[in-house]
């Protein structure tokens, strides 16, 4: 596992009510460390409840991108990360020859990213921004080949979940919350490696057995996060 993108030291954002607070409900145990780490929280004063998932159910009834296509969701700035899955994703012929490359959010592509797509020569018809509501994102996830989540840091990672909820299968960093939310149900990467992202990216991409396994694996995992199991966890710490 590799190294979490590093917070700035002097980056405390809410620390007066943080430290105000009788108790704090975080959610991942990788929230839980950073609050001690960064605030100098005692760990007892602090309690894990991860948050359920919003089965994304109700979807377009056609597909929006008809061609195969991995999927990168929200923002792209700083340590999401995407500048080197587009790197990965501009270098693999292999890849990108097969799959579009679907970005839904995040705005339009940046100058920084349009110089990258130039300097591999990349078709930009191959990406593909889309902006849009839960209908829009259930159904690119739904017919995605492959959700890809290349953050160096993260509290949580609802989107993993998002995802094994329409039966998509996942990459992404191997960082600790990844871990701990998704376990053994996706396959990792190194975020830090570009070579690796590809090698990774097309292990799924060109295995339906690969494939199927993980969709069968994040599915199960699903069964550890409903808002019913998040909201009795918190009643639980209230009443303490």
């Amino acid at each position: 596992m590799y190294k979490d993108y590093k917070l700035k030291s002097d980056y405390r954002p809410k620390e007066k009510s943080i430290k105000n607070s009788d108790i704090i409900i975080a959610i991942s145990h990788k929230t839980k460390s950073d609050l001690i780490s960064y605030y100098n929280i005692p760990s007892k004063k602090i309690f894990v409840t991860h948050l359920g998932v919003n089965l994304l159910k109700n979807y377009l009834n056609y597909q929006i991108i008809n061609d195969p296509y991995l999927l990168y969701v929200g923002d792209r700035k700083r340590y999401k990360n995407f500048i080197n899955l587009l790197k990965a994703y501009s270098i693999s012929k292999r890849i990108n020859k097969n799959f579009k490359l679907v970005l839904f959010g995040g705005g339009q592509l940046t100058e920084l990213e349009l110089d990258i797509i130039n300097k591999y020569k990349l078709d930009l018809n191959l990406i593909i921004q889309i902006s849009g509501g839960d209908n829009e994102l259930s159904s690119l996830y739904k017919y995605a080949s492959l959700f890809v989540f290349p953050s160096k840091y993260e509290g949580f990672g609802l989107p993993l979940l998002e995802a094994a909820s329409l039966n998509c299968p996942v990459a992404c960093s191997n960082i600790e919350v990844f871990r701990e939310i998704m376990g053994e149900s996706v396959e990792y990467f190194n975020p830090n490696s570009v070579e690796d992202i590809i090698q990774n990216l097309e292990k799924i991409l060109f295995s339906n057995s690969l494939s199927k396994k993980l969709i069968i694996k994040a599915v199960n995992q699903l069964n550890n996060y409903s808002w019913d199991k998040c909201a009795k966890k918190t009643l639980e710490i209230y009443n303490l």
